[in-house]
């Protein structure tokens, strides 16, 4: 019996560009080496290994989460993932990407 999760990765595009993802990919890559079936949704991240990459719309119901990991609580991802963690009734976590302090 397997433990592994069916993980979908929701990030908001602009976030990307902006430059509040970078842990992120590295998240996705992290979770899918230790077995994980991880499926980033909304933008292409750096850094993200063997995570899929696909669009968002329905293509999140259709990968059947286990959980939804959501970026940037204000985000539309985050809200996305929010009605979609609720309608299937599994966990959402918010991640907030925090403030850059050089250290």
């Amino acid at each position: 019996m397997s433990n592994a999760l069916r993980l979908a990765l929701l990030v908001d595009p602009l976030m990307v560009r902006l430059g509040g993802a970078e842990h992120a990919g590295e998240l996705a890559a992290a979770l899918a080496a230790r077995g994980h079936e991880v499926c980033a949704f909304g933008a292409e991240l750096q850094g993200a290994g063997a995570a899929q990459v696909r669009p968002v719309a329905l293509s999140v119901l259709g990968f059947r989460p286990d959980a939804v990991l959501a970026y940037d609580a204000l985000s539309p991802a985050a809200w996305l993932g929010s009605r979609i963690a609720r309608r299937r009734k599994i966990p959402l976590v918010l991640i907030e990407a925090g403030a850059f302090r050089g250290g």
